[in-house]
């Protein structure tokens, strides 16, 4: 992974998301999986972080459908 593409994780997994960090959001969930262990709970969270930025690529730059 280039230098460059970790910063814009590191900017994005860190970005500030209604009151709190979104990386917050992420270890709250994934300790509670852990806890749990409800391993789909962290899978879930990485597909819809997934589609939200797939959703955003798309309203931003368009679609290849």
């Amino acid at each position: 992974m280039s230098e460059e593409l970790k910063e814009l994780f590191d900017d994005w997994f860190y970005e500030m998301e209604g009151f709190c960090f979104r990386s917050e959001y992420f270890w709250g969930d994934f300790d509670y999986a852990a806890e749990t262990k409800d391993y789909k709970r962290i899978v879930k969270w990485l597909r819809t972080a997934y589609e939200m930025g797939y959703n955003e690529g798309q309203r931003l730059y368009g679609g290849t459908e």
